[in-house]
C-alpha cells in the first residue's frame, strides 16, 4: 500500500494527469481565442489606417513673409540688446558724475 501512495504522490517525476472535468474547463477557456479574432483586422485595412495617421517628418517650408518677419525680429532683438548695454554704461557714468558733483 505504501508503494501505491508514493506513486500517486508523483515521486516518479511525472506530472499528474488532468481529470476529465479539468480538461473540459480548460477547453472552455479556449473560447477566449474567438474574442481576439473579433478584434483582428486584415493587413490591408491596417495599412490604409496607418497611412492616414502618419505624420510627415519633413519640416514644412516657411512662407517668405514669415521668414522676413523672423529675420526682422532677430535684427530688432540684436539692436535692443545693444541699446541696453549703452544705457547701462551711461547709467554708470551718470552715477560717477553725480558722486563727483556732490563732493
Amino acid at each position: 500500500m505504501m508503494s501505491e501512495d508514493s506513486s500517486a504522490a508523483g515521486t516518479d517525476n511525472c506530472p499528474p494527469m488532468l481529470e476529465e472535468s479539468d480538461y473540459e474547463s480548460w477547453n472552455l477557456d479556449s473560447d477566449d481565442d474567438s474574442v481576439h479574432k473579433d478584434y483582428t483586422i486584415p493587413y490591408d485595412q491596417y495599412l490604409a489606417t496607418k497611412e492616414s495617421q502618419d505624420v510627415p517628418t519633413e519640416a514644412s517650408p516657411i512662407p517668405p513673409t514669415a521668414a522676413y518677419m523672423l529675420q526682422t525680429l532677430i535684427e530688432l532683438t540684436t539692436q535692443v540688446e545693444g541699446h541696453r548695454k549703452v544705457n547701462q554704461k551711461q547709467a554708470l557714468v551718470n552715477a560717477t558724475l553725480s558722486v563727483e558733483l556732490d563732493q
